[in-house]
């Protein structure tokens, strides 16, 4: 049943058009603190599938699978009506075109297959690889939410907040020479948390790629 539940909300979101501007859809926040861990769990069908559990129980547990160039988010349990969170797709011409798995942009929506935010890549020759995050407003204007800096050795990337104060909203770990990634969002009101699992998700895909 959860495998057939799975097919059926891939197909669900492959086919449906999707909608460029981003309306005055919800976002969605945790309203506390909290930290999810990130695993690749290949084999477990015929596409690639990154498990996200909650080490401490704060924080609701999923999974995302990798289908060529788009990231499927949902949670447990998988047969409930909201268990679709989200869909990131990856730029198709970056998808093609760039050799580096890290060197991609993604668009995100939400179940609906309302635009709710962006990761930019920034090709950078000599600093470290860098993201910016985006949301959107009623209006559909881009807002950004944070920038993410991942560290030269890929094992710490941290999301600061888009003020002056660059103070860290999230950080990810990888767990030693695993591609096992926690995850500690610390601001959970500035950043959806559908947003932060598809970045999570994109990360353990750019590493399971190496």
């Amino acid at each position: 049943m959860r495998k057939l539940c799975a097919l059926c909300m891939i197909g669900v979101s492959l086919f449906l058009p999707l909608i460029v501007n981003a309306s005055d859809a919800s976002s969605v926040h945790e309203d506390h603190p909290y930290q999810f861990k990130v695993r690749n769990n290949p084999g477990h069908y015929a596409f690639v599938r990154h498990k996200i559990s909650s080490p401490v129980k704060d924080t609701y547990p999923g999974d995302i699978l990798a289908l060529g160039s788009t990231l499927l988010l949902y949670k447990k349990p998988y047969c409930k009506e909201d268990a679709f969170q989200a869909t990131g797709v990856v730029r198709a011409e970056q998808w093609i075109l760039w050799k580096d798995p890290w060197a991609k942009s993604i668009d995100i929506f939400d179940s609906d297959n309302v635009k709710i935010g962006m990761i930019e890549h920034e090709s950078s020759t000599f600093g470290p690889t860098t993201y910016y995050l985006y949301t959107y407003d009623s209006a559909g204007n881009t807002i950004h939410i944070g920038t993410a800096l991942v560290k030269k050795d890929f094992s710490q990337i941290t999301i600061d907040s888009s003020d002056s104060s660059a103070t860290p909203i999230t950080k990810l770990y990888r767990q030693g020479e695993t591609n096992d990634w926690l995850v500690f969002v610390y601001y959970p009101d500035q950043i959806d948390d559908r947003i932060i699992r598809i970045f999570s998700g994109f990360v353990v895909e750019c590493e399971t790629s190496l």
